[in-house]
């Protein structure tokens, strides 16, 4: 009985820090979509005071000694409780260990970290950005040795955002992609040339765009009841069931952007409108991981979304909501247009087949800065050896190169692989949803999604955290994690597409 009854506080407890987080999540949403750049100061202090807020919450010493109690005991719990306790603890055990006085300086530090990334990528200037990484990474060093990773550090930023992932599975797994996809890229490269001229410099009004994208992710089956669509700057999706907010933006001359972009956060949307609502607050109702969740936005962004079946359905919806764009393109020279191969300095605008390569990179790159092998001030020559090496290209400066991406000014090392995971999985997962569905391509043809989304809500969505990342794939799709699907995913669309 002291075990249920421990169960049940310890689970009314976490509810409250979830529900204290949600409010922080339509805060932050609101920053991004609503806030008057007056109201800054004063929203970063309420978001600073909730964030401690929450993290005192979550090393309050009764529940977490309860939580302790549950894990040692977990045997004498039923099955959904052993998830939830295990899930719990890893948070605590996270939050507990690692000394206040750490986290407030990574805090600190991330702030005069942004802000110094900001004005170098604004000018160009690697070196007067590298002191605040040199001191990013030995802080994120020390957390890991307080996690208790001191002989492998990169571990523990990989679980933060992988969980239960390590170094040596992802190396493996994106190792066997790039020996694959390096020479496929290569071939393309030497094979016809296709360009988006003929639909891009056009005009597209957002209003027309944003009625378009709605009408085109209602079909797919994002629910706008429990759900709603706005502007930002960058896309992103925040919530959970009953309340999905997604953004997009919008670029007049280019149709692609928006499309694209609101498919993907519709993707990562349908994967939290899919959580079992019963567990709603619970690690059973969140997401398995960020590899498993960008599996969902890039399945219906670039499977689902860049395929010909689709666009065999929805391009004449698209001619009928831009008058006079697109009477001169024919469905074939659309479908290249969306699907063009080349190579690129931006990670974010990357076609499907290059941008893995931008992703391993990284891996590679910020793998080796962690363990001491590259020295901050190399960075640079060896991001661009790198990018010469596998995408054939120069490049010219650092703003186009090392300084591009955000993610180390905010320490977040370990989160990069989570972007190619997920394409590996949602060719996995598609692999044999067409299997199981049989008839896939005639669905999408015909407009009809019901299907292909309850696929994913059977075997992915009503999991949860149930099983750790791998795992879960494993079960859906009978075969452990591999680059092979994503591989013949790109053969069979792309061979054909460039007549190779």
């Amino acid at each position: 009985m002291k075990l249920f009854d421990y169960y049940q506080e310890v689970i009314s407890w976490y509810k409250e820090i979830m529900t204290l987080g949600h409010i922080v999540e339509v805060l932050h949403w609101d920053q991004r979509v609503n806030l008057p750049k007056a109201g800054l100061e004063r929203r970063a202090e309420q978001l600073a005071w909730a964030e401690s807020l929450m993290h005192s919450m979550l090393t309050d010493k009764e529940k977490v000694a309860k939580v302790e109690e549950l894990a040692a005991e977990a045997a004498q719990i039923n099955d959904d409780a052993q998830v939830n306790i295990r899930e719990i603890k890893r948070e605590t055990d996270r939050a507990t260990k690692v000394p206040n006085e750490l986290v407030e300086e990574i805090s600190r530090h991330t702030s005069l970290s942004n802000a110094a990334w900001v004005e170098a990528r604004q000018n160009d200037d690697f070196a007067h950005f590298a002191p605040f990484l040199q001191k990013m990474v030995e802080l994120r060093r020390q957390e890991a040795a307080a996690l208790g990773f001191a002989d492998k550090p990169y571990d523990a930023m990989l679980d933060y955002f992988e969980p239960f992932a390590d170094e040596a599975s992802i190396d493996a797994l994106l190792t066997d992609l790039r020996e694959r996809l390096v020479p496929f890229f290569h071939k393309i490269l030497g094979a016809e040339k296709h360009d988006a001229g003929m639909i891009v410099g056009k005009s597209y009004p957002a209003a027309q765009q944003e009625a378009f994208g709605k009408m085109v992710i209602k079909r797919l089956g994002f629910d706008f009841d429990g759900g709603r669509m706005d502007v930002s700057a960058h896309p992103f999706t925040i919530g959970t069931w009953g309340d999905v907010r997604i953004t997009t933006r919008y670029n007049e001359s280019d149709l692609r952007q928006s499309t694209f972009g609101t498919i993907h956060e519709a993707g990562h949307a349908m994967y939290e409108q899919g959580l079992l609502r019963d567990h709603l607050d619970t690690p059973l109702g969140q997401s398995a991981s960020l590899g498993v969740h960008e599996s969902q936005s890039r399945f219906w962004e670039n499977i689902i979304g860049r395929s010909l079946s689709f666009w065999r359905f929805f391009y004449p919806e698209a001619q009928k909501a831009f008058p006079g764009q697109l009477d001169d393109v024919t469905l074939q020279q659309f479908y290249q247009a969306v699907n063009l191969v080349q190579p690129s300095f931006i990670r974010v605008e990357a076609d499907e087949v290059t941008y893995n390569l931008h992703i391993i990179l990284r891996f590679e790159i910020e793998r080796d800065l962690v363990a001491g092998r590259i020295a901050v001030d190399d960075l640079p020559a060896a991001w661009n050896a790198k990018m010469k090496q596998y995408l054939n290209v120069d490049v010219p400066a650092d703003a186009l190169g090392v300084l591009q991406d955000v993610h180390w000014s905010e320490g977040l090392l370990g989160y990069f692989p989570t972007y190619t995971i997920g394409n590996l999985y949602s060719a996995q997962l598609y692999e044999k949803m067409r299997n199981d569905l049989g008839e896939m391509d005639k669905m999408i043809l015909e407009g009809n999604f019901v299907d292909i989304l309850a696929w994913m809500r059977k075997h992915i969505h009503q999991h949860g955290k149930r099983y750790k990342a791998a795992d879960l794939i494993e079960r859906a799709t009978m075969e452990k994690p591999s680059a092979v699907p994503f591989m013949k995913y790109l053969e069979e669309k792309y061979l054909p597409l460039y007549r190779l």
